[in-house]
């Protein structure tokens, strides 16, 4: 769900798809699934604070409709608890989300544009911890912003 909402709340922001007032519901309703989901294990909550902070290093957050996410996100945590992180792969989350929007601010193609390799690393992240939500975390969110994407442009 939470890509499909985000890449709506990103359309609704860089392609006026809907009324901006959409995009806030959709931004808040991620912001709190995301809460929700970062709580319930370590490999959520590794992967959702990981992947926010580079986007924040990365500038990706450029709009109020965006900015509403994390703010959702901060406070559903105040709701539904913190979750504990692993700090390894933390930071390898951290460095491969970070490449994956620099390679696709800078470079055009395929590989660029879908961001394999955080997917990759997400995937031996699951293979080596024996931790599927590693790699279902960021499957799942990108089959719904790829699938938006596809149905929105």
């Amino acid at each position: 769900m939470t890509g499909i909402y985000t890449k709506i709340s990103d359309n609704i922001v860089d392609k006026n798809l809907f009324r901006k007032e959409y995009g806030y519901l959709f931004s808040i309703t991620s912001g709190i699934i995301f809460a929700y989901l970062f709580s319930s294990s370590v490999g959520f909550a590794t992967l959702i604070s990981a992947i926010l902070i580079s986007l924040i290093l990365a500038g990706k957050f450029d709009h109020k409709i965006h900015l509403t996410t994390p703010v959702f996100f901060l406070m559903g945590v105040f709701v539904f608890g913190m979750g504990q992180l692993n700090i390894l792969f933390f930071f390898i989350i951290l460095i491969a989300s970070f490449s994956d929007e620099f390679i696709n601010d800078n470079f055009k193609s395929p590989f660029a544009k879908y961001r394999m390799l955080l997917g990759i690393t997400c995937l031996a992240l699951s293979l080596v911890s024996l931790d599927p939500s590693y790699f279902v975390g960021i499957f799942s969110f990108d089959v719904g912003y790829i699938i938006t994407e596809m149905f929105t442009n």
